[in-house]
């Protein structure tokens, strides 16, 4: 398998080029986390509500447990956000599960913290999680990205098809968060896409727990979410969202500074007639 090779330097490079592309193809990224719905008190919790700088979402404050994140898969950038949440929201260390044979293409993203899974070897997928749950296990300043999907399937897609790697991978851990994710790319307003990332409400995972019964949870989590955002985005509720990027802008931005130069100048050559 691929493993990460994590380095200041690469991990630095890695993001240059993630912050270049996602500024460049979007005119925004917008980020949310909804209230969990019955967190247990028995365990430390992530902040359920999201304050509007994302000052209180440091995974590392809750410092019993580290973390798996589990967005839907349906966009090439789904990776891109991966590291944008884990950068600009959380702000925890994170790793990246990615099939092998495109990682072997572009290997740079393992200095990122991006390793490899080959599903269609048994052996050597039981290798990456027992890998994976190594890097998680006793290390709560973590995260680890897994898309339980395995590939990209439209959002509107019903119903979700997951594999159990994400169940698996925190049972082996021990005792784990796991966290809903869903991600949207929709034209609003802008020439250029907005991108949309909703955390749902997590849960606790232990190796007492059924993997399957933790799929099935799973894929009903990432149903909601996916769910509630479609509903939000499409109707253009967006105040529970914080913009945690802000693209370049398109042609219309342009177009919008170049209009508001010639008001200013318009005015001004008002005024000096008056002034004469």
């Amino acid at each position: 398998m691929i493993r990460a090779a994590k380095n200041p330097v690469g991990e630095a490079l890695v993001w240059g080029l993630i912050r270049n592309a996602v500024t460049q193809h979007f005119s925004a990224v917008h980020a949310r986390w909804r209230v969990d719905a019955s967190p247990d008190p028995s365990s430390p919790s992530l902040h359920t509500t999201l304050p509007a700088a994302f000052r209180d979402l440091n995974v590392s404050q809750t410092p019993d447990l580290p973390t798996i994140f589990c967005p839907n898969h349906s966009n090439w950038f789904d990776g891109y956000l991966c590291l944008v949440l884990a950068r600009k929201v959380i702000h925890h260390e994170p790793y990246l599960m990615m099939e092998e044979r495109n990682l072997a293409r572009y290997r740079f993203f393992t200095w990122a913290g991006v390793f490899g899974v080959d599903r269609d070897d048994a052996r050597a997928a039981v290798a990456s999680l027992d890998y994976a749950a190594d890097l998680l296990r006793g290390h709560p300043e973590r995260g680890m990205y897994i898309f339980p999907q395995g590939t990209m399937v439209p959002n509107e897609r019903r119903p979700l098809h997951l594999y159990s790697g994400a169940a698996r991978l925190a049972q082996r851990v021990g005792r784990v968060r796991v966290v809903p994710v869903a991600f949207r790319y929709e034209f609003l307003q802008e020439q250029r896409p907005e991108a949309f990332m909703s955390l749902g409400p997590s849960r606790v995972v232990t190796k007492e727990d059924s993997p399957r019964a933790v799929t099935a949870w799973l894929s009903d989590a990432i149903t909601a979410e996916l769910d509630a955002l479609t509903t939000d985005v499409v109707a253009e509720r967006l105040a529970s969202f914080t913009t945690v990027m802000q693209g370049r802008g398109g042609i219309d931005r342009a177009f919008d500074r170049l209009a508001s130069r010639e008001r200013r100048e318009s005015r001004r050559l008002a005024r000096e007639d008056v002034n004469g």
